[in-house]
């Protein structure tokens, strides 16, 4: 009776969403200068705050979900590093890895 190996697990490269958060771009018309747009940038956030409290502002604002993913292996959920056809954090071999070592054992 021989005894049967389990398959290596292979690591793949899996894009996961790793946060989110909500981004408001005010319409500032153009500002001459970097310092001019920041204070317009630094009044009109004042006066979103005041909107928020009272809800009488009518300003533009376009409200959007940024979000951001990450890459992580397949098998042990680590950011993903392939380091010479394994992965970085496991171990784990890529597929790229062991099809290379098949054709090498022919």
């Amino acid at each position: 009776m021989s005894a049967q190996r389990e398959p290596a697990k292979i690591a793949k490269p899996v894009e996961v969403l790793a946060d989110s958060f909500v981004r408001a771009d005010p319409v500032v018309w153009m500002a001459p200068t970097p310092a001019t747009r920041v204070k317009a940038l630094d009044d009109w956030v004042k006066e979103f705050d005041k909107f928020l409290r009272d809800h009488r502002s009518q300003d533009l604002v376009r409200l959007s979900v940024q979000r951001i993913y990450k890459t992580i292996c397949s098998v042990c959920n680590g950011t993903w590093e392939e380091d010479e056809g394994t992965c970085a954090n496991c171990g784990a071999p890529t597929e790229q890895s062991l099809q290379a070592a098949e054709e090498v054992q022919g």
